[in-house]
C-alpha cells in the first residue's frame, strides 16, 4: 500500500487501470474527439512556445513584471514543457513565477483570469494532486 501512495500521491501519476472490454458505443466517442484533442493540444503548444520566447525576450531585457506574467502564462498552460523547466532551472526564474503567481493569486485568484484567459486550457497541478489524494482518502 505504501508504493501504492508513493505513485498516487508522492508521484501524483495516474494509476493504470485494468478492466474488462468497453461497449463499441465508447471506442466511437473516442474516436471522433481523439483528433479535436489532439489539434488543441498541438495549437496550446504552440502557443505556450510563443508565449515562452516572448518571456524569456521581456526577462533578458529587465522587464520582469511582463516577463514575470508570460512566463506563468506559459506554466499554466504547459507546465511540464520541457523548455520551459529548463528555463525554470536557471537561477531566479522559479522564484520569479513563484512571485509573480503569488501576486495574481491574490483576493481569492480574482486576477488569475488575466494570466489564463489566452490560453486554450489551463493545467493546474495543484489541483490534480488534491483530486487525487481526495480519491485515494476515500
Amino acid at each position: 500500500m505504501d508504493e501504492v501512495d508513493s505513485v498516487l500521491i508522492d508521484d501524483a501519476r495516474t494509476p493504470l487501470i485494468i478492466s474488462g472490454p468497453t461497449a463499441q458505443a465508447d471506442n466511437q466517442q473516442f474516436d471522433e474527439l481523439k483528433p479535436k484533442v489532439e489539434r488543441l493540444v498541438s495549437a496550446q503548444k504552440k502557443l505556450v512556445t510563443q508565449i515562452l520566447a516572448d518571456s524569456k525576450k521581456l526577462i533578458s531585457d529587465n522587464k520582469n513584471e511582463d516577463g514575470g506574467l508570460l512566463l506563468l502564462r506559459a506554466f499554466k498552460g504547459l507546465p511540464k514543457n520541457s523548455a520551459l523547466i529548463k528555463f525554470l532551472s536557471e537561477e531566479g526564474n522559479k522564484s520569479l513565477l513563484l512571485k509573480t503567481e503569488n501576486f495574481y493569486m491574490q483576493n481569492n485568484n480574482k486576477d488569475m483570469h488575466k494570466v489564463t484567459d489566452e490560453l486554450f486550457f489551463v493545467i493546474d497541478e495543484k489541483i490534480i494532486r488534491l483530486n487525487l489524494q481526495k480519491k485515494v482518502l476515500t
